[in-house]
């Protein structure tokens, strides 16, 4: 399925980042993000993916709900020519409440998506989802 943008007011995924691929700069921001959504779209068929744009950052959720702050997942095309992405790590906290943050880049499209499903496993938001764990075996990670 489709990631779907939870606040639609402000049109689609697509357009929000087809709308920044406009404006010119030397990264290539809406189009590395728009390969990114595309590269999503074609891996998870029938998994439910939330998201919302935080100032060109892509953050997926498992869930449509703004309030829960845990399995949040950040990419965002990065300055030199990366992507970054962030998740946290609920397992590994040291006391209760806490958080460990995980910060990372990735060199191109193909580790950024390797990334996004490592992320999805240790953020434990898409426990037993079937196509991450096939994905997971497909990418040996």
């Amino acid at each position: 399925m489709p990631i779907q943008r939870r606040d639609n007011n402000f049109g689609t995924l697509e357009e929000f980042y087809q709308k920044i691929e406009k404006i010119p700069h030397e990264l290539d921001f809406g189009s590395r993000m728009l390969l990114l959504i595309d590269e999503i779209n074609k891996m998870f068929v029938h998994t439910d993916l939330w998201a919302y744009t935080s100032h060109g950052t892509l953050v997926i959720q498992n869930i449509d709900d703004i309030k829960q702050e845990e399995q949040l997942i950040e990419i965002c095309y990065h300055y030199n020519g990366t992507y970054r992405i962030n998740y946290e790590m609920p397992k590994h906290a040291p006391w209760k409440n806490a958080k460990v943050h995980v910060h990372g880049l990735a060199d191109g499209i193909e580790e950024i998506k390797k990334y996004l499903l490592i992320a999805m496993r240790e953020s434990e938001g898409w426990k037993g989802n079937e196509e991450l764990i096939l994905l997971l075996k497909k990418y040996e990670l």
